[in-house]
């Protein structure tokens, strides 16, 4: 049995391994759960999409993500939400994206274990988002 950390690194590691096009199936299937996201994504180019799944990498590797991350989930989701007017339901999309961008790209190690530990840092991410959220609210 291994623990949450190794399987999300195996997950990822296999993912990157076996799924050149990652980040494309991510975005489009964002796109699918929350349509709204393109429009408001339409000016960003590959390299920044690329800048931004690397932040999500960043955060979806972070044990302790609400402890860790709290100061910059704070700016990021200020900024969102002022400067770009993200809807908070679009992260459950994104979550959902990720997931299911996951368990299709890494399918080779996936079982119930990976899964569990997978929907862990998903929620954990999740809820440290709405309290950055909720702080960040005027």
């Amino acid at each position: 049995m291994m623990n949450e950390q190794n399987a999300i690194e195996l997950t990822l590691s296999c993912a990157a391994e076996d799924c050149e096009d990652f980040n494309q199936r991510f975005y489009q299937k964002f796109y699918q759960l929350e349509p709204h996201a393109q429009s408001l994504m339409s000016h960003i180019d590959e390299g920044v999409q690329g800048k931004m799944m690397a932040e999500i990498f960043r955060l979806f590797l972070a044990p302790a993500v609400a402890e860790t991350e709290s100061e910059y989930l704070l700016f990021e989701m200020k900024n969102h939400t002022h400067a770009y007017f993200v809807p908070p339901e679009m992260y459950r999309g994104l979550n959902q994206a990720l997931f299911e961008t996951l368990k299709s790209a890494a399918s080779r190690v996936w079982s119930d274990e990976i899964e569990r530990a997978v929907q862990n840092r998903l929620n954990a991410m999740l809820t440290a988002i709405a309290s950055a959220l909720a702080a960040g609210a005027p």
